[in-house]
């Protein structure tokens, strides 16, 4: 059986978080497992509607689709190969 977290449960003892996580959480005021969970985020984004590139403005936010028509390797000076960078 797991043990029961109460809402002033600290987070860095929740699993997963640890006390590095709990001080990046602590920036955001979150300090207890109830702040955790009344933390919401601030804005969602529908990445449900897909934008044609066409109708894209400087600037916004959109999902698109595509399809990567080639890739390849680059040399590297020791012999070997690796991705192309972006």
């Amino acid at each position: 059986m797991e043990p029961t977290i109460a809402w002033d449960s600290q987070v860095q003892y929740l699993k997963t978080v640890g006390p590095v996580r709990a001080r990046h959480l602590a920036r955001l005021g979150i300090a207890t497992a109830g702040d955790l969970l009344r933390h919401y985020p601030r804005k969602y984004f529908d990445r449900s509607e897909v934008t044609p590139v066409a109708r894209l403005h400087l600037g916004q936010e959109a999902t698109v689709e595509g399809e990567i028509l080639t890739a390849g390797e680059r040399r590297t000076r020791g012999g070997g190969t690796r991705p192309p960078s972006s």
